[in-house]
């Protein structure tokens, strides 16, 4: 039986190698900015079934951006 992996991040450089390389031994649910999955959204989110694995790969790559939009 195949683990269902979420992966958020999902067009970055570190998840699609982990998805490249692991790929045909799991199903992947990839999360990024065009999916229609919102990693902020909890009920979005809640709305994928049988996950049994998460992997977060999502970041903000420009740091003047992400120490001006602190949360």
């Amino acid at each position: 039986m195949s683990k269902n992996i979420l992966i958020t991040g999902s067009n970055g450089f570190i998840a699609k190698n982990i998805i490249e390389v692991l790929g045909r031994k799991y199903n992947f649910y990839p999360i990024s900015r065009n999916s229609k999955f919102r990693i902020l959204n909890l009920k979005s989110l809640l709305q994928i079934n049988e996950i049994d694995t998460v992997i977060h790969c999502a970041a903000k790559t420009f740091v003047p951006e992400s120490f001006s939009n602190q949360y």
